[in-house]
């Protein structure tokens, strides 16, 4: 019988092995809470959305883009950057791919402050 105190310690040895195997783990944060952003002069220069959720999408998350036709056709998969107008910014492997609408993304995994180098 295996106790909780060894799955407990088994557990640790795996993600220990995972992290320091370089699996491609990186925080990236989950938001802010300022309002705007400030100028050098501590002017705000610009204002962020109220709401962290476009379209259901939210900064951070995994997506896939499949876009039919047009001057980005193709397959992209990365992680999303929301704008309020739904016209996203994917960042894959090879860089970063701007303006792709929200109907052409699909959510693979919700955005959980990590970064997946390995996985996107």
């Amino acid at each position: 019988m295996i106790g909780s105190s060894n799955i407990a310690n088994a557990v640790s040895v795996v993600l220990s092995a995972i992290f320091f195997a370089g699996f491609g783990l990186k925080a990236t944060g989950r938001g802010s809470y300022q309002r705007s952003r400030l100028t050098k002069d501590g002017f705000p220069r610009g204002y962020l959305a109220r709401t962290k959720s476009v379209h259901g999408f939210r900064t951070g998350d995994i997506v896939k883009a499949i876009v039919p036709s047009g001057e980005k056709a193709g397959v992209y998969t990365g992680r999303v950057a929301v704008r309020a107008s739904g016209s996203f910014n994917i960042q894959t492997k090879t860089g970063t791919v701007q303006g792709i609408s929200h109907r052409y993304c699909r959510r693979l995994l919700p955005g959980d402050g990590c970064n997946y180098n390995q996985i996107i």
